[in-house]
């Protein structure tokens, strides 16, 4: 089946972001974003200066993320912009679009039940988060592979019952 319109539009704007995210620290001098501590849905402000499109990649995650230090990838000394569960996310959902690129795969996937396959891959991240918040514990590696597994849920999602609800064909 390969990759519709909408999914090739999704996968091209996730892997520019990643991309960003990764090459703009490299830009800016050793630790140049740092702090960026904030809560999510609120424009905290705590960017420094930068040209524009580091700017808008910065704001982007001050509004949609945490941004905890703590809980960031470092590349250069400088935060990403979003956190290792967001950043991880989004390389499960390019990785989840690129997986149902393949014909064979996308098979599979559509001969077993996709929407379940989708909706466990996905739950992984709140299973992992209420886990570790009733243990009381850290662990970033679990953070990061329940990422990128919920994002393959959520492209698998996005497939089975997004997709057809936003983009009906005639």
């Amino acid at each position: 089946m390969g990759l519709t319109m909408p999914e090739k539009s999704m996968l091209a704007f996730v892997a520019t972001l990643l991309i960003l995210m990764a090459v703009i620290p490299m830009a800016y001098p050793y630790g140049h974003f740092l702090h960026l501590d904030g809560s999510p849905g609120v424009i905290d402000g705590r960017i420094p200066d930068a040209d524009p499109l580091s700017k808008a990649i910065y704001l982007l995650g001050d509004l949609l993320c945490h941004q905890q230090q703590d809980r960031s990838f470092i590349i250069n000394g400088s935060e990403v912009a979003f956190c290792m569960r967001d950043t991880s996310f989004m390389a499960g959902v390019a990785a989840g679009l690129l997986i149902l690129a393949f014909d064979k795969a996308s098979s599979y996937i559509g001969k077993s039940r996709p929407t379940l396959v989708g909706a466990v891959l996905f739950a992984t991240t709140f299973a992992e988060w209420t886990l570790e918040a009733a243990l009381g514990i850290d662990v970033p590696e679990a953070r990061i592979a329940t990422g990128v597994v919920s994002g393959i849920g959520a492209a698998f999602l996005f497939r089975h019952k997004v997709e057809p609800m936003l983009f009906p064909t005639a």
